[in-house]
């Protein structure tokens, strides 16, 4: 269950996930928070009255890499730190998502999104849908073309439109929904760290990413390991502490250092995150007498090869044709054919290019467990819908 909170419009959020600063006076954690405030009107038509409190635990990364800044994962607020929320009941305050339509006796706590072609979402307001379990609950007198209506069962969870033409209800994949409320009031307050407060004498900030050999070395003991925890990154107060008095030698007196610590993004094994995991699918050329550990060994080595950090940047983006035109040019003619099918229900071509923050670079988490090897491309082997054609005069 994760709890995400959108501005819509003129709010930007700043995440600093390794940050943590301390009020010694009250004894308590300062935390990021977001106060949905009590003049907003409550459901009953009265008022919320009192602040509901959440905190920001993390910034939203899309698949592709992207981090919006629009919209961040929330929870009921901690004040002390001690893993009890204050008020577990914040979010049902705000929306009361069982609460029931006094028109239709139906569910109606819904806000509705429309996906955009770069994957992103807009929330819609100007759109009439109709929330009901199923369709069972549709009268006729609703059945007018063009109606939208969103079917909250469970094993539902779609949004559909009454085609009178065809008289019958046709799916809309680019609407969805989620259990929530819109247009509240709310305060958003971001207390800066140490290092982020600047000093108005200062007329250059200058921003250092830095990899440790440290933190190199444990992570890629990590990503062989079946066991242990994720080794953290340096925080940027250790690498101050490290670096500064070497840098500030070179440094022009105007200028300010500001240092952050690099993070791995993960792609492809199952220690990366569930959107990234992937299966890589080679087919085999049938007048090779490669065996398939073989073919699976050389391909592992030259997808590791591909990700030495030598080869990438920070913030630098992936494409899989690069990668498969490198393996390609090391097995070829054993394979004849190189792709990569997402392990999640995604479309096929969704990891084809992936982006990663500035403070990034990407790792492969691969292992021989994440290659197959097939016979052909066929549309079970890549999840596609259709027919794949592979053949003059045929389809497979």
């Amino acid at each position: 269950l994760e709890y995400i909170f959108e501005s819509q419009r003129e709010t930007s959020f700043f995440v600093e996930p390794y940050k943590v600063n301390y009020d010694y006076l009250n004894d308590s954690v300062i935390k990021d928070r977001i106060s949905v405030l009590g003049i907003n009107p409550s459901l009953t038509g009265q008022y919320l009255k009192a602040d509901q409190v959440f905190q920001i635990d993390s910034a939203i990364i899309e698949p592709d890499g992207f981090q919006d800044p629009k919209k961040v994962k929330v929870s009921c607020f901690d004040k002390d730190n001690d893993g009890q929320m204050d008020d577990p009941d914040s979010f049902i305050n705000i929306v009361q998502p069982t609460s029931t339509s006094t028109q239709t006796t139906f569910r109606d706590k819904f806000v509705f999104f429309e996906k955009l072609s770069d994957d992103r979402h807009r929330l819609v307001t100007d759109l009439d849908i109709f929330s009901c379990p199923s369709e069972a609950q549709v009268t006729n007198d609703l059945l007018v073309d063009g109606q939208l209506f969103y079917f909250y069962s469970p094993n539902l969870d779609v949004i559909k439109s009454w085609s009178s033409a065809n008289n019958e209800y046709v799916l809309r994949p680019e609407y969805f929904a989620k259990v929530g409320r819109s247009n509240l009031k709310f305060h958003y307050l971001h207390r800066a760290a140490e290092d982020r407060r600047i000093d108005p004498s200062k007329t250059n900030l200058m921003d250092i990413y830095l990899l440790t050999n440290t933190y190199d070395t444990e992570f890629r003991i990590w990503l062989k390991e079946d066991t242990g925890s994720e080794p953290l990154p340096p925080t940027s107060e250790g690498l101050s502490l490290t670096y500064a008095p070497s840098l500030n030698l070179l440094k022009s007196i105007s200028d300010e250092l500001i240092f952050h610590p690099i993070n791995y993004k993960v792609l492809f094994g199952n220690k990366a995150s569930p959107m990234l995991q992937a299966t890589f699918k080679a087919s085999r050329n049938v007048y090779r007498s490669n065996s398939d550990n073989d073919l699976k060994t050389r391909i592992l080595t030259a997808i590791d090869s591909f990700f030495q950090i030598e080869n990438w940047d920070f913030g630098q983006t992936f494409y899989f044709s690069e990668l498969s035109t490198y393996v390609m040019n090391l097995l070829t003619p054993d394979i004849n054919n190189f792709i990569i099918v997402p392990k999640q229900e995604n479309a096929f071509g969704s990891l084809y290019e992936i982006k990663c923050q500035s403070n990034e670079i990407f790792v492969s988490g691969a292992t021989v467990f994440d290659i197959e090897i097939i016979e052909s491309v066929t549309t079970t082997e890549i999840k596609a819908i259709g027919n794949v054609v592979n053949a003059v005069g045929g389809q497979v």
